[in-house]
């Protein structure tokens, strides 16, 4: 199940144009440390997955949702219309200060 998460998370990410420097940086993480959650590498407790639905725009059983039922990943159009915003204000200067 980590890895269906992981899957979820990534995809989620990625359809917000959000980087993992930037996942990282709002986590409060490494870079490696997120990326190791993305491939599924680590457990990620409660507080984690909540921390990650908030900054994707989603609810943490929508993740775990996603992830059970296997969605593919590579398709976009199974992301809810909840998180169909735009890119979050802070985004751009966090990428800047990070380069």
């Amino acid at each position: 199940m980590k890895r269906e998460i992981g899957k979820v998370i990534k995809a989620c990410r990625e359809y917000h144009g959000f980087t993992q420097v930037y996942m990282a940086h709002k986590l409060g993480v490494t870079v490696n440390s997120y990326a190791n959650m993305e491939h599924g590498r680590v457990d990620m407790g409660t507080k984690r997955l909540f921390q990650l639905a908030e900054i994707l725009r989603l609810k943490a059983y929508q993740i775990l949702a996603f992830a059970e039922k296997g969605y593919d990943t590579k398709d976009y159009c199974w992301l809810p219309l909840a998180i169909s915003g735009t890119v979050t204000a802070d985004y751009h200067s966090v990428e800047k200060q990070t380069e």
